[in-house]
């Protein structure tokens, strides 16, 4: 290779050649790389990403926030809170891959039912449209929908 190389060295399409090479073999390296640390675990082959998990420990920390206004910061440790999120998204997708594994799909009434019947979205124990929107504003990832 290096007497061929050597031949050919005042080539500016082997230098161009050489170099595109190296560029797509090192933005590919990096890539992968990403994808690779992104992903904190992986059920039945398909992964949770640490978007996911960051998401998730938001929402049980807003749950907590809510709950109990003023915890001591010791005690928000001791809940182990990305803990919990893990376990809830590992429990999620534990149900769905069963749920596809059994052909169980639910139907637009049973997922309307399971919204109205949210705890968080209700007031005086009734479903408040209010409390949806403004639980929707908060949650949606603008990078994901929106330029």
């Amino acid at each position: 290779m290096l007497p061929y190389l050597r031949k050919y060295s005042r080539s500016r399409v082997l230098y161009g050649f050489l170099a595109a090479v190296f560029i797509a073999w090192g933005v590919g390296a990096v890539g992968l790389s990403r994808m690779h640390m992104d992903v904190v675990a992986k059920v039945h082959g398909e992964p949770i990403s640490r978007r996911q998990l960051d998401r998730t420990t938001g929402l049980i920390q807003r749950r907590y926030d809510n709950i109990a206004q003023g915890m001591s910061p010791d005690l928000l440790k001791s809940l182990d809170i990305p803990g919990k999120a893990l376990d809830e998204l590992i429990d999620s997708a534990l149900l769905e891959h069963e749920a596809a594994r059994l052909g169980i799909r639910p139907t637009e009434e049973d997922v309307l039912l399971a919204i109205t019947q949210i705890p968080e979205l209700q007031q005086n124990g009734q479903f408040d449209r209010a409390r949806l929107a403004q639980f929707l504003e908060q949650e949606r990832d603008r990078g994901e929908f929106e330029h």
